[in-house]
């Protein structure tokens, strides 16, 4: 004899046929979203890397189906934020202002902040290097490098190894600073 079946049984039959009709629908949806979702993080990687401007990225952004634009913005702004450094701090901190308008402004400041702190810092060794070229101590450094003659005259220190040294010196003691930043934007991005 076949078992009757209860009313309680027969829902949750029902209610598990739905649940693998909407997993099987959310599946598709997150397929179909998949092309905006990699465009997004090929946007963000070309926003850092100073190739791709803010106004760009929106214009792009805005041309995507609904839910697709949220998820992609998502997507972007945690990425930028988590590959933020120092020379690409501000921009950061202006896509964070425009997507995220309920965002706590205080990271976003801090974020600018240590931008113009950095730049200031690298102005005042620039200038400290440009006095240094006056008492021929550069130019000790330029011949230990192997540098020397008539290139030492058009020498670019930006492009010597202890130009390079110094930078990121300088960086390294921002760095603590930045993580915490970037620790900030990450939690204030998720609680808005």
């Amino acid at each position: 004899m076949e078992k009757i079946k209860s009313a309680r049984e027969l829902a949750m039959e029902r209610t598990g046929d739905l649940k693998m009709i909407k997993d099987i629908a959310g599946a598709t949806s997150e397929s179909e979203h998949e092309p905006y979702l990699k465009a997004s993080s090929l946007l963000a990687g070309s926003f850092l890397n100073q190739d791709t401007d803010l106004e760009k990225v929106v214009s792009t952004i805005n041309r995507y189906p609904g839910e697709a634009r949220v998820k992609a913005i998502g997507i972007f702004l945690k990425e930028i934020i988590t590959g933020m450094n120092l020379n690409n701090s501000k921009k950061v901190a202006a896509a964070c202002r425009h997507y995220c308008t309920r965002m706590e402004n205080s990271p976003i400041k801090a974020v600018e902040s240590i931008g113009d702190t950095f730049q200031g810092e690298v102005e005042k060794l620039q200038v400290r290097v440009e006095k240094d070229k006056q008492g021929n101590q550069t130019l000790e450094r330029l011949h230990r490098e192997g540098i020397g003659g008539s290139a030492v005259a058009g020498a670019n220190l930006e492009r010597s190894p202890w130009w390079k040294e110094q930078l990121a010196n300088l960086a390294a003691s921002f760095a603590p600073e930045l993580e915490n930043l970037k620790k900030q934007l990450l939690e204030s991005l998720d609680r808005s």
